[in-house]
């Protein structure tokens, strides 16, 4: 090798050597960067912020967890035969004490039952220094009516704010602890897309949860900048997707029959509301986020909504039937699905041919009876899911 060569070969590789010590620090340095505006802080519950004010005061409802971000107060279960968190080993015990098939419900505040009006009430109570109240155990759930006279041992594995990527996660979890014990449900039911279909100020959970990459990062930092140009939701439709149909491979390769149901959401629901006499809250968000994508497509929203509420006290139906489907799809700020998110549902169902539930057509429009809040069914809604679950089965 002549000497020339000798020196272009050495300037070749010290600015190959530049390129990734720069390339490496730019990276560090777009990390830890990212870290902090991702709120990666001491906050044990920093992957959501609605999950994190849950969690403060005396109540005792979630726990922090590495791999799902939070789970239910000592990794326990919504009770369906004793309205109280139910730890796994007594689900296990019970489950083969009563020898029949288990039903797995999998799912978010929807499946566990949530009641917003009790957080609501449990603001006035801390100041006044009373008992807190549990927003579970209010109505019925769908596993609740499963279990009245059903031959089946109903497990309720709803978990408020979880999204596809955390149910996917806890799925897992959960078969791998009944395969210990040589158990395993005999169908999964599986209800998400609310919490996918939410804005979390632009940070999507693959990048925001547990387990996130290093590489990542960068790309979550930038489309945090990009609040004010556009909305992405915890899940992107396509990510949602995928979340769905490796649930339901897991399912059959595990020899389980999974089902899905279709979110069932409000159309008579102001846009942006957590819960009742909570407007000021939405009305301060509005204030502090003015320029925002979510804010403008939220002040839309409202708009468009008190236009439907007009139509309807005047009785054109078919207008505040439009009018409240167009509010409710430029809401982001509270979980209710999108229609990107439900046609990939479809598409799963469609494509697996995987059985699902979907009772939305068969709830009235002045659906107030129907639902306790912004998402969450109450008894006549979980009676028509569970209606239709047992015929499936």
């Amino acid at each position: 090798m002549s000497t020339q060569q000798k020196q272009s070969r050495r300037m070749f590789l010290g600015k190959a050597t530049m390129a990734v010590c720069s390339l490496g620090t730019g990276l560090a340095i777009a990390e830890t960067a990212s870290k902090s505006v991702l709120g990666k802080t001491k906050n044990p519950f920093s992957h959501n912020p609605v999950i994190a004010e849950q969690a403060k005061g005396t109540a005792i409802i979630f726990d922090a967890d590495h791999k799902l971000g939070h789970c239910l107060f000592d990794n326990s279960f919504i009770g369906v035969y004793k309205k109280d968190f139910v730890d796994f080993k007594t689900i296990v015990k019970e489950a083969k004490t009563s020898g029949k098939p288990i039903i797995l419900n999998l799912g978010d505040s929807s499946t566990s039952g949530w009641n917003s009006d009790v957080i609501t009430e449990n603001r006035g109570r801390q100041k006044m220094r009373l008992p807190i109240l549990s927003p579970f155990y209010t109505y019925p759930t769908y596993s609740d009516l499963l279990a009245e006279g059903s031959d089946y041992y109903v497990i309720n594995a709803g978990v408020p704010g979880y999204g596809s990527l955390q149910g996917l996660r806890y799925l897992n979890r959960i078969l791998d602890g009944l395969a210990e014990f040589g158990m395993m449900p005999y169908c999964v039911t599986i209800y998400f897309g609310n919490n996918d279909s939410a804005w979390n100020g632009n940070i999507e959970d693959k990048y925001q949860i547990a387990d996130a990459k290093a590489r990542f990062y960068l790309v979550a930092l930038m489309k945090r900048v990009m609040n004010r140009m556009v909305i992405v939701t915890r899940s992107s439709p396509s990510d949602y997707e995928d979340n769905l149909i490796e649930m339901v491979q897991l399912c059959r390769f595990r020899g389980i029959a999974p089902i899905l149901i279709e979110p069932a959401i409000p159309k008579f629901w102001h846009p942006g509301l957590r819960g009742r006499g909570m407007l000021n809250e939405v009305n301060d968000f509005l204030a502090k986020t003015e320029m925002y994508a979510v804010t403008i497509a939220l002040k839309r929203a409202m708009r468009i909504y008190q236009k439907g509420v007009d139509a309807y006290h005047t009785g054109e139906i078919d207008i505040a039937e439009r009018d409240f489907t167009s509010a409710q799809n430029l809401d982001f700020l509270v979980p209710r699905i999108k229609p990107d998110h439900r046609e990939k549902f479809r598409a799963v169902a469609d494509k697996l041919k995987v059985p699902f539930v979907s009772v939305q057509s068969n709830i009235p429009l002045d659906d107030r009876e129907y639902f306790i809040d912004y998402c969450h069914p109450v008894e006549p809604a979980n009676r028509m899911i569970a209606r239709a679950l047992l015929e499936i089965i």
